[in-house]
């Protein structure tokens, strides 16, 4: 079982936040989106202090989606957290982490049934993630 945020906080370092990404996503994956957003914020946090761009908009791009799944923001706030990360994940020309965030706007267009739009993003991530498997399997 994934642990969540308190019981790794305070070794701030890049891998502790890696760690706490992949049990974000692994808490995702087990539909516990508000324990997945509590990993996310530590993780970003650890991220922006080391200036990870690439990892910060993961983070972003998760987070948008953590909160619209877990019903915590409506569908216009979390698409604009999205496409804030959008910009961060294009600077990086990164294709799993650009991925990442068209796998974030895929689902939320999947969970508002606009199919087109879905499968335009979710084809996109699922064809040019390597870095993040579960995204792959998911999109």
């Amino acid at each position: 079982m994934p642990q969540t945020h308190n019981k790794i906080i305070g070794n701030e370092t890049v891998e502790n936040a890696k760690e706490l990404l992949n049990e974000a996503l692994e808490l995702y994956a087990l539909e516990k989106y508000k324990d997945a957003l509590k990993n996310l914020s530590a993780a970003h946090k650890i991220f922006l202090a080391y200036k990870d761009i690439a990892k910060v908009s993961v983070c972003l791009s998760l987070t948008g989606l953590m909160k619209y799944l877990s019903k915590e923001e409506s569908y216009y706030k979390s698409l604009l957290l999205i496409e804030d990360s959008k910009f961060l994940a294009e600077s990086t020309g990164n294709k799993s982490v650009i991925a990442v965030n068209k796998f974030a706007f895929g689902q939320i267009y999947y969970c508002e049934k606009k199919y087109n739009e879905a499968l335009f993003y979710l084809a996109a991530a699922a064809a040019d993630t390597d870095e993040y498997p579960l995204i792959k399997i998911k999109a």
